[in-house]
């Protein structure tokens, strides 16, 4: 293989678009060359960084299964949207109506579970999600979410549709847009697919979002910044994958642990800073995620079943 042919693989592999014959050539030439040789040639920052230490990694790594596409018929739905808040709910998928005006929907870990609302708009539940709403929601569409969803809403232009998530406030105004915002985490953020989204802190506008364009809201310290989308991995989780972008250690085990019910403790906590790339199929186990784990990050992990604690240590990113 050419250089450029190479560098295309090695993006593709970092990007997770890699296909099983790509990525069987790419080990090919990684076997045959001297690992000192191997350099990523691209720009310098930390995105090529990460990259260059997970190339130490490509000649040990596991197949992933076969994954369940959810299909989703865009064509068919006024709005459609992905909303993420975080909050670590392990328990069974059930709907209590004991509440005197609302419904609480409460999704276990490891699955992805369909609801269908009163208005016949359906939503997604990821791992670890609860749902909140109103028994009226046909006259009030209002919703309080802890945990990710992906919303397909049925057009009624009378009935706005609200998905509130702490401070921030999320309405429909076009098609389809991801919301982030993880109690955990101290960013918040709305990235737009199609149409117009519109955000808001309180009472104030942060922005009327199109197409491919992202606001960042900092809990902390209530500024906003709106940036440019990649809009690839918004439905990741929805087509079976768990997928990190230059995602740093801890932000990856806080989302294992949403998805497999293990808390995660670092001996170590300077390596809940380091970064990695992974796409990883949400039908492994635990045990082969932490396989993978240990070869892209050169980590050691201890597993603990009984109690479903891991714990992992290590001196330095690598």
């Amino acid at each position: 293989m050419n250089d450029d042919h190479v560098n295309l693989l090695i993006q593709k592999y970092a990007d997770g678009t890699i296909t099983p014959g790509e990525r069987r050539l790419l080990m090919e030439w990684f076997r045959s060359v001297d690992n000192a040789e191997v350099v990523w040639e691209g720009e310098g920052g930390e995105r090529e960084r990460v990259r260059n230490r997970m190339l130490a990694k490509l000649n040990k790594s596991i197949d992933a299964k076969p994954s369940r596409v959810v299909q989703i018929p865009f064509a068919r739905v006024a709005a459609v949207l992905l909303v993420a808040v975080g909050i670590a709910v392990f328990g069974y998928f059930i709907v209590d109506k004991d509440s005197s005006e609302f419904n609480t929907v409460t999704n276990s870990y490891g699955k992805v579970h369909l609801v269908q609302l009163p208005d016949s708009s359906k939503v997604w539940l990821n791992a670890s999600t609860t749902l909140r709403y109103n028994k009226s929601f046909t006259k009030h569409r209002e919703l309080q979410l802890d945990g990710e969803a992906f919303f397909e809403v049925t057009k009624d232009p009378e009935h706005e549709f609200v998905i509130k998530t702490g401070e921030v406030t999320t309405t429909v105004v076009g098609t389809s847009f991801n919301v982030t915002a993880y109690k955990d985490d101290e960013w918040k953020t709305v990235a737009v697919v199609t149409g117009k989204v519109k955000v808001e802190d309180g009472y104030k506008q942060l922005a009327l979002l199109t197409p491919a364009r992202k606001l960042r809201y900092d809990g902390r310290t209530k500024k906003s910044e709106v940036l440019d989308a990649d809009t690839s991995n918004v439905l990741s989780w929805t087509r079976g994958k768990l997928r990190f972008d230059g995602e740093p250690l801890s932000g990856i085990t806080r989302l294992l642990s949403r998805w497999y019910g293990y808390s995660f403790t670092f001996t170590n906590t300077e390596l809940k800073n380091c970064r990695y790339y992974l796409n990883l199929d949400n039908t492994l186990d635990i045990d082969e995620v932490m396989n993978v784990l240990r070869e892209v990050t050169g980590v050691q992990i201890a597993i603990d079943h009984t109690s479903k604690s891991i714990s992992i240590n290590g001196t330095s990113c690598q």
